[in-house]
């Protein structure tokens, strides 16, 4: 018994002295009035903060020992070195003449095809630069050089810096060496907690220092090499510092490579939409960051917060593109969605619909484009009142609701519908004509509405009425000419806009988007009277590309004969088309997509000719326009009127008719007519040169027409076969039509007239014989043609009748006279007009 006292005794004795020994570097650490003196201590000498109050140390020394515990501000000393760093690379630029760099100065990249990519070019996000930045979470996994604070402080008091060596491992002063790399940071401070054995006292255990690895990044980003990071850095990090994903690159496919092998990959959508720190990926020394080209993009369009291409994977549901995509904007149609999908099996793309309760089951196979549709912004149940004679504005439309109703609804009359003065005389109603589309006018006789209310008709859904103040002043209007769908004139009103004129002419043409609306105006208003002025411009202003009016052009008042010009953009251009049947492959109507468009550009657009097309039948049919005069009323032949002169008893009778007939002459009004041409040309010139006469320039209207090929000439005309009539005759290569004509139509006869035989050529172009006095030369065959034989034309006897020159002479001199008397009576009559 007394053995075992004396044994504990001794081991008491032993455990005393040397926890005398583990603090004995605090017996010359005491406090001063003076600045704290750590030339003989070692930062781990300093104990914690408590004892550093037993102790009896003020605020401030307590605040300088700790950072020269933990080496930090002054006592730091990565801040000496990157001083000298900054004082050398200073005095290099200083002797090369180069001036700093602004530290806002950054490398323009363009606009990421892939979302994702822009979170590495925005300059929004850095990695850690210093070894000592951050302080790295519980995941981050230990290695040689990083330095760890141990501190201790309660029952017991401890403190010292270890730094991890080559083999793993760092000393614990008096607790012998402990194994920590490769560790996470959580599982190191239990570990090291362990090995202590200070329960009851208060632990705190942090990384100073990081360890600076070399990390190599390659593949499809914008600056690829090796990197020396602190290992504080995750792979997210450092991609920061390579810049990110090229335009190619994935954000969803990062793979980090160690030893040849892939141990993590890095999804940059689970970074950003599950942020969770026990998913960073913590690099080691020489890994590999490979960043693949994209693959499986996916066009989200239509009402998401944010259209983009996505990058997918197998395992991706349509909702989930919903979830990048920041989800459905307020418009959005959300309840069936169209996705655009590649079929395999028929090489092309299909139309599928998801509906809502299916988004979170479908997957994004073969998907190449999302539409999200935008719900109608139409409003329905509504009617609107227009014009200064009410309150403007859309009001609801009630079912049997009459004009009366909305006058009263819109304060135009009280419910008393007494007669009220200050209303126009007309209005209108302006209604959707549910056939044709079209807007209707319908005249409102304001007066009988209210007297005995006459014409007080059902509304319809959309109608629109338009009643102005005051009465219509009959003598006063405004004309409105251009592009509007209904131009002419218009009565005038008190407060007339240039808006409520629109209205009534039923709206702008869409060919008048982005050009201009003038007012012309003849008077002034002065002390409440208008008054003749000199013709000037009142205003002019732009019509909007919507063909809406700005605030101050709509709502310009609007004077009595007023002239509005609604001018037609002059860029606008009426679509063109042309149609090519027959011998080519795509056969049909085309458009005319500029005004140069040839007669060989739209062959290539038809997919050219076929086999069987017959190019010198090829031909052109036009639409040809012109200006005819019209007649308007009775109108008397130069001929009847030469019989009329000479003879004064018809001149006598006739001479009102002949009158009218002349003044009607002098005021023909125009029309246009159109007859349809053929246009001849050489189709093979045409395709074999684009700057060929005969590749004609083309007009809307033109027909082109590609016969299939026929190897038959036909010969009609007076000829000499059995039956007299026409006949088909197979061609041959180079022969003249007298070759036809003499094989197979029976040969010239006396009355043939050899020179005036002509060919018909399949383009529409005719040739003749040519005459040489003694013998006529035919025109050459081709497939197709059409030889047309004439005969000689007798001319008939002329018998010599003389000459009664007096009956001439009375004739002649009746006429001047008659001619004489019609100028002067013409002349009478335009004067007094």
């Amino acid at each position: 018994m007394k053995k075992i006292i004396i044994i504990c005794l001794m081991f008491l004795f032993l455990v005393s002295s040397k926890s005398q020994d583990l603090f004995e570097p605090y017996k010359n650490f005491t406090p001063s009035s003076k600045s704290l003196d750590f030339a003989d201590v070692k930062p781990s000498d300093i104990p914690s903060e408590q004892v550093l109050r037993k102790m009896g140390f003020t605020n401030e020394e307590i605040l300088e020992a700790l950072s020269f515990k933990y080496q930090t501000g002054k006592y730091n000393s990565l801040n000496d070195s990157l001083k000298n760093i900054e004082s050398s690379s200073e005095t290099f630029m200083n002797k090369m003449d180069i001036k700093n760099v602004d530290d806002n100065d950054s490398i323009s990249f363009p606009q990421a095809k892939i979302y994702g990519q822009d979170l590495f070019r925005n300059n929004n996000l850095d990695y850690f630069l210093k070894a000592n930045d951050a302080n790295p979470p519980n995941n981050y996994k230990l290695g040689s050089g990083d330095q760890l604070n141990i501190a201790v402080w309660g029952n017991s008091d401890y403190s010292q810096i270890s730094t991890i060596d080559e083999r793993g491992y760092i000393s614990l002063d008096g607790f012998g060496r402990v194994y920590l790399k490769g560790l996470t940071f959580k599982n190191a401070k239990s570990l090291i907690q362990k090995r202590l054995g200070m329960g009851r006292s208060q632990m705190d255990i942090t990384i100073i220092y990081s360890r600076v690895i070399t990390v190599n990044i390659v593949g499809e980003v914008y600056s690829p090499g090796s990197y020396s990071i602190p290992a504080i850095n995750t792979a997210f990090n450092a991609l920061i510092a390579a810049n990110g994903p090229t335009q190619i690159g994935s954000v969803r496919n990062i793979f980090i490579k160690r030893n040849g092998e892939i141990v993590d990959t890095l999804d940059v959508y689970k970074f950003l939409y599950d942020p969770l720190k026990s998913n960073d990926i913590f690099l080691q020394d020489g890994d590999y960051i490979v960043v693949a080209p994209a693959s499986n993009l996916v066009e989200l369009k239509g009402q998401v917060n944010r259209p983009y291409t996505y990058e997918v994977t197998p395992k991706d549901m349509v909702s989930d593109l919903i979830k990048f995509s920041g989800g459905y904007t307020d418009f959005a149609y959300s309840k069936v969605l169209t996705l655009k999908r590649y079929n395999p099996e028929l090489n092309n793309f299909i139309i599928d619909d998801v509906h809502e309760s299916d988004i979170e089951i479908t997957k994004l196979d073969n998907v190449h484009e999302i539409m999200v549709n935008k719900i109608s912004e139409k409003i329905n149940n509504y009617v609107t009142f227009v014009g200064s004679g009410g309150i403007e504005g859309s009001y609801e439309f009630v079912k049997g609701d009459k004009i009366l109703d909305l006058m009263i609804t819109a304060s135009c009359i009280d419910s008393k519908v007494n007669d009220n003065d200050r209303l126009f005389d007309i209005g209108y109603l302006l209604r959707i004509n549910k056939i044709t589309g079209e807007t209707d006018y319908i005249k409102i006789n304001i007066t009988e509405l209210l007297e005995s209310k006459k014409g007080n008709i059902l509304l319809e859904e959309f109608d629109v009425l338009y009643i102005q103040s005051k009465e219509v002043i009959n003598d006063f209007y405004i004309d409105i000419y251009g592009s509007v769908l209904n131009i002419g004139r218009y009565s005038y009103g008190d407060r007339f806009m240039l808006q409520d004129l629109i209205n009534l002419s039923g709206g702008i043409l869409s060919e008048a988007a982005g050009s201009r609306i003038e007012v012309i105006r003849f008077t002034e208003k002065i002390d409440g009277s208008f008054v003749p002025v000199e013709r000037n411009m009142a205003i002019s202003g732009k019509i909007n590309n919507n063909l809406s009016l700005d605030t101050l052009i709509k709502n310009f008042v609007l004077y009595p004969f007023d002239q509005i010009f609604v001018r037609k953009n002059p860029a606008y251009k009426q679509p063109a088309n042309i149609s090519i049947t027959g011998e080519v492959y795509y056969p049909g109507s085309y458009s005319l997509l500029s005004e140069g468009d040839k007669l060989s550009s739209i062959i290539s657009k038809a997919g050219g000719l076929t086999d069987y097309a017959f190019i010198e039948g090829a031909r052109l049919y036009r639409v040809n326009k012109f200006v005819e005069k019209e007649v308007d009323g009775e109108m008397i032949s130069p001929d009847f009127a030469n019989v009329i002169l000479s003879q004064p008893e018809l001149f006598k009778r006739y001479r009102n008719k002949l009158v009218n007939s002349q003044l009607n002459s002098m005021t023909l009004e125009s029309s246009e007519v159109t007859e349809l041409s053929i246009v001849a040309f050489d189709l093979n010139k045409a395709l074999s040169s684009k700057n060929s006469k005969h590749n004609i320039v083309l007009e809307d209207g033109d027909s082109i027409v590609i016969p299939k090929s026929s190897n038959i000439v036909y010969i009609t005309g007076e000829l000499n076969n059995y039956e007299g009539r026409g006949i088909s005759a197979p061609y041959f290569t180079s022969k003249r039509a007298n070759y036809y004509i003499n094989n197979f139509a029976g040969g010239y006869s006396k009355q043939s007239d050899r020179f005036n035989t002509t060919v018909t050529y399949p383009n529409g172009s005719v040739k003749k014989s040519i005459n040489f006095g003694m013998f006529a030369l035919s025109p050459k065959v081709t497939e197709g043609s059409v030889i047309n034989l004439k005969n000689i034309d007798e001319k008939p006897n002329k018998s010599i009748i003389p000459i009664d020159w007096n009956a001439a002479i009375e004739n002649t001199m009746i006429k001047v006279t008659g001619m004489l008397s019609l100028y002067l009576l013409i002349d009478r009559i335009r004067g007094s007009y």
